[in-house]
């Protein structure tokens, strides 16, 4: 596999000839998440780079590993990488992904995938940077899966989070407005959710979604006297990917029509307060002595 994560990588995953492709992706559906997967996939390895190269961990960890790909690009760069994906209800089809991937991965180490969630691992497992994308909003408690995230911490270890925002009124996954609440803007847009190709099992997704906010996880890691930073870097590259077309197609005709819109409005977007912005990413530290009081870079 190139370093540059993309090269390399296309000819096969869309080359209907290629055998390991028809064995395990089947279906104009499949065709389309697995699509879909892959770009999300490339665009965070963006950021996730620089990071582990600053940081230079011996063994990393991702939480809610999903194809594979990240870790696969991981493990280019870190000696030991542990991939956790024990699937929920509205991803049932990643395993397929998975194995289509590391069929056809050329890199010469591999991260080790383990289909589990976190507390399963054994408990002298522990890890200098763990990464967790999109994950804490589809677990039903946010704060116990930080925590966890923590506690498996090294000391002078750094973890890494990146979730949708619910204060800012739009559901990212399937690409409704939010109204008032979860219960009402079901109500609103049922037949919307019940039939959105965000994944084979909709209406599953829906239902875990636990619907967090800057502002409930910054007052949970100040409570928690946990030393933690949050950014808008993963935002301020989404704008970069108002020029890709297979982006804005799968946003739909409105996004397309916004799209001017929005990138006009980036100097005064990322400007906002945090806790209303539309993705949270932050990260949190755990010092190489216990401090006696939260530390918190920034709010």
């Amino acid at each position: 596999m190139n370093d540059s994560a993309s090269v390399g990588f296309d000819p096969w995953i869309f080359d209907s000839s290629d055998p390991r492709y028809e064995s395990k992706i089947l279906g104009r559906e499949d065709k389309r998440l697995f699509r879909t997967y892959v770009e999300e996939a490339v665009f965070f390895w963006r950021f996730l780079k620089p990071l582990i190269e600053e940081r230079n961990p011996a063994r990393a960890l991702e939480v809610g590993a999903g194809i594979g790909l990240l870790s696969l690009f991981a493990a280019t760069r870190v000696k030991s990488v542990t991939a956790l994906e024990p699937e929920s209800s509205g991803f049932g089809r990643m395993s397929n992904f998975r194995k289509a991937i590391i069929n056809a991965w050329h890199g010469k180490t591999e991260p080790k995938f383990k289909a589990c969630f976190l507390h399963e691992l054994p408990n002298h497992e522990t890890f200098d940077f763990i990464y967790c994308i999109n994950v804490i909003e589809h677990v039903a408690e946010p704060e116990a899966l930080i925590e966890e995230i923590y506690d498996r911490l090294e000391p002078g270890g750094m973890a890494w989070f990146v979730l949708p925002n619910y204060t800012f009124p739009y559901e990212q996954h399937f690409e409704i407005p939010i109204v008032l609440n979860k219960s009402y803007t079901q109500r609103l847009f049922h037949r919307r959710i019940r039939n959105h190709k965000a994944s084979p099992d909709p209406e599953g997704l829906w239902a875990e979604l636990s619907w967090p906010t800057q502002k409930k996880l910054s007052e949970f890691l100040r409570s928690s006297n946990r030393t933690h930073q949050f950014r808008a870097t993963v935002l301020e590259g989404y704008f970069d990917r108002l020029g890709e077309p297979s982006f804005i197609g799968r946003k739909g005709p409105l996004y397309k029509a916004l799209r001017p819109v929005i990138a006009l409005l980036k100097p005064l977007i990322i400007k906002l307060p945090l806790s209303v912005l539309p993705i949270i990413e932050f990260s949190l530290y755990k010092p190489d002595v216990p401090l006696p009081e939260t530390v918190s870079l920034k709010t």
